[in-house]
């Protein structure tokens, strides 16, 4: 069981870590494409947040403290939205 919770610990600190790490650059470098309007630029990426985590947690509890499956879709839905962004935004930038 320890190595469960090791195991879990270790995954839980990286994927804080990568999403803090893309999160903190992917807003630097999203506004400093309009630097003559970076404060609209912080409230759209504050709100569009906000809405996402609004909506993601009450589906991840949805089953309650007894599966993690709905807590894993949703990683899973999040993640597939954030490459459909990145590659929107690579074919957009071009």
């Amino acid at each position: 069981m320890v190595q469960n919770v090791l195991g879990y610990t270790a995954l839980g600190y990286s994927l804080v870590f990568a999403a803090n790490a893309t999160g903190s650059i992917a807003t630097a470098l999203a506004q400093g494409r309009v630097p003559e309007r970076a404060g609209a630029g912080s409230a759209v990426l504050g709100l569009l947040q906000f809405v996402l985590g609004g909506i993601a947690s009450p589906l991840t509890g949805i089953a309650g403290q007894h599966s993690a499956v709905p807590m894993a879709l949703s990683m899973a839905v999040c993640s597939e939205l954030a490459l459909a962004a990145a590659l929107t935004a690579r074919r957009v930038s071009r």
